[in-house]
């Protein structure tokens, strides 16, 4: 787990200075978050938070099994609403992840 949050943190150094340039930020500064494994990390994008998982997925060699067996993992939310979410496969669908499907992914 340390080795994932690690390359994480890389990740967030990078492309931590221009988040205020590329979001539109409230007073309250509503940042998209994704939940990676019960962590709010602060996201771009949806490509953005994509690819946040599939490094937390691959630095912690985690099966399907674990990933869902964690709720509300992989939950999109601006402010604290939550929108849509990332499947262990990286795709971005609307809504939480609450097993109801049909689902419409998110295509970006």
């Amino acid at each position: 787990m340390i080795q994932w949050f690690a390359e994480l943190k890389n990740i967030i150094d990078i492309t931590g200075r221009q988040l205020k340039q590329r979001f539109n930020v409230t007073e309250r500064g509503n940042f998209m978050k994704v939940n990676i494994f019960g962590k709010w990390v602060r996201c771009m994008n949806f490509a953005h938070a994509s690819a946040l998982v599939n490094v937390f997925i691959a630095s912690s060699n985690m099966g399907s099994n674990e990933w869902y067996s964690k709720p509300g993992t992989g939950n999109i939310v601006i402010g604290k609403s939550a929108f849509a979410h990332v499947s262990y496969n990286g795709r971005v669908w609307e809504g939480i992840d609450d097993n109801i499907v049909p689902r419409k992914e998110i295509v970006f």
